[in-house]
This record gives structure tokens, C-alpha cells and sequence, in this order.
């Protein structure tokens, strides 16, 4: 599930960097566009001390479009292997950690390896049942327990402002 949610924040921060780079929101023609943007690149030269010609500042707005794109590219691939090779040298401090599992299907799904996370951390896990649009009481039922962290899903963001 978090290799999707980080998926999908990368695509849409690329395609934010894409339109962001291809976008014009002034209305104005493209000779008003290049006139600011050899102005801009000038000033720009002149205040950095940077000799970048500005034909060669639009070439960097491809490379910076070419370069979300490969960031999309990479993070899209599958991992075939779990980056981390080296374990812990001591043993994790002890932790007690919450989970609020809502009554979706879905947060079933996400935390079925919950247990064996804390086990093999030595964390004290604590499995809430709760419902999604009523989280405070499972939330509170963690606090009471003494929980150093709560994990939760399915719940709208709204519901804890």
C-alpha cells in the first residue's frame, strides 16, 4: 500500500513539475513570453553572476521536465529486492504501538503484517477495532493504553481536524 500512495505522490508531483514548465497563465502571446524570459534570464545572469545564455536556460527547462519524467519512470519500476541489507546493531527500544483497524476490508489488508513488524522489533502491538467516520473512541483507546504510536487508515482527514 505505501509503495502505491508513493507511487502516486510522485506522479502527480512530476506531472505538477510538467505542467508547471509547460504552463503559461498570463494570457500572454509567445513573444510577450519570450521577452519576459530573456528579460528574467538577463537579470538572472546579472544578479548571479551566472553566464548561462537564455536559449540555454529554456534547454534546462527540458532537462528539468526530462529529468520528472525519470523520476516517474524509476519510482513506477516494481522493487525486486529489499533495499536495506544491514540490520540493526542493538535491539530496537521497546515501543508500544496502536493499530486502528477500521471495519473496510482494506485496512484488513493493510495491516496483516502489522504483528510480525513488532515482532520482530520487540514492539508490544495492540490490534483496535474501530469504525472509519468514528475514529475518536479507538483513538482514545490507544492513548489510554500508553501507545507510543498509533497507525490508522480508512478514515477521512477531515475527522481529526
Amino acid at each position: 500500500m505505501r509503495k502505491g500512495t508513493r507511487r502516486v505522490a510522485a506522479t502527480v508531483f512530476a506531472l505538477g513539475l510538467i505542467a508547471a514548465a509547460c504552463g503559461d497563465d498570463n494570457g500572454s502571446s509567445s513573444e510577450d513570453t519570450t521577452a519576459t524570459a530573456d528579460t528574467t534570464a538577463t537579470a538572472d545572469t546579472t544578479a548571479t553572476g551566472d553566464t548561462t545564455a537564455p536559449s540555454d536556460t529554456a534547454a534546462a527547462g527540458g532537462d528539468e521536465v526530462a529529468a520528472a519524467q525519470a523520476y516517474v519512470d524509476e519510482v513506477r519500476q516494481i522493487p525486486t529486492e529489499i533495499p536495506v541489507t544491514v540490520g540493526l546493531t542493538e535491539p530496537a527500544p521497546a515501543k508500544k504501538i496502536a493499530w486502528i483497524a477500521c471495519e473496510l476490508p482494506s485496512c484488513a489488508e493493510v495491516g496483516e503484517d502489522a504483528q510480525l513488524f513488532a515482532d520482530a522489533l520487540g514492539w508490544e502491538l495492540k490490534v483496535i477495532n474501530g469504525k472509519s467516520f468514528e475514529p475518536a473512541p479507538s483513538v482514545q483507546q490507544a492513548i489510554d493504553w500508553g501507545a507510543d504510536y498509533i497507525t490508522i487508515s480508512g478514515s477521512p482527514v477531515a475527522l481529526f481536524q
